[in-house]
């Protein structure tokens, strides 16, 4: 717990003493996030808070509900899955006897549980963008990347349509620590365009709407 709690609180002075590159724009997803969630959790694991499995979410869905806001997405549907996770292990261990189920249909129920998450987690966030509860810049990457020819996901993630390939191209001996091979840049950058080019827009318009992206 000391352990979490010192790295929790060195990952908030790093973002005062030592801010990143991004972090200036982005004091969240780049900054303090982190260290918010960690202590999140602590909070949640804190003994007087933990006996109840409604008040020891609360932290955790708060992190993910101020994520989702500002547009760090990863953040938000990890620290939601991560919230439901606690909350139903504490419904499931209430009784005196604890719970009966067997550890199989328990990683069933969890693998089960994680994909009916995140889809509703890309749901809600769908939710949320089209009622206008996103920021600004958060709004505007959603607007971008759902009207994009890959799709919301992908588009998101351009960069795998050239990580994944390279992981494939060289499992185990990789590709060095400063890769440049210009082949994975191009594919990073197709995915890149693909992802801003609204369906059907023309050639034209590519480089207008690139301007505008989320870089």
């Amino acid at each position: 717990m000391l352990f979490a709690l010192g790295l929790a609180l060195g990952k908030l002075l790093s973002y005062w003493l030592t801010p990143g590159q991004f972090s200036e724009d982005y004091p969240w997803k780049f900054g303090i996030s982190q260290g918010v969630a960690l202590l999140a959790v602590l909070v949640a694991l804190w003994r007087p808070i933990r006996w109840n499995p409604v008040l020891a979410t609360a932290p955790l869905l708060s992190v993910s509900a101020y994520s989702l806001v500002v547009g760090y997405r990863s953040m938000f549907a990890c620290a939601l899955l991560a919230s439901l996770a606690l909350l139903a292990q504490g419904l499931l261990c209430r009784s005196p006897g604890g719970t009966t189920i067997k550890p199989a249909f328990l990683v069933i129920g969890l693998l089960a549980g994680s994909l009916l998450t995140g889809l509703g987690a890309l749901e809600l966030y769908k939710f949320a963008a089209k009622e206008g509860y996103l920021d600004e810049r958060s709004q505007h990457t959603f607007e971008i990347q759902s009207q994009g020819e890959l799709g919301l996901i992908p588009a998101g993630r351009a960069a795998m349509f050239a990580s994944i390939p390279a992981i494939l191209d060289s499992p185990i001996v990789g590709h060095g620590s400063k890769a440049k091979d210009a082949l994975y840049a191009a594919r990073t950058l197709d995915a890149s365009v693909l992802s801003r080019k609204q369906r059907g827009a023309s050639p034209t318009a590519l480089p207008h709407q690139c301007a505008h992206g989320d870089r």
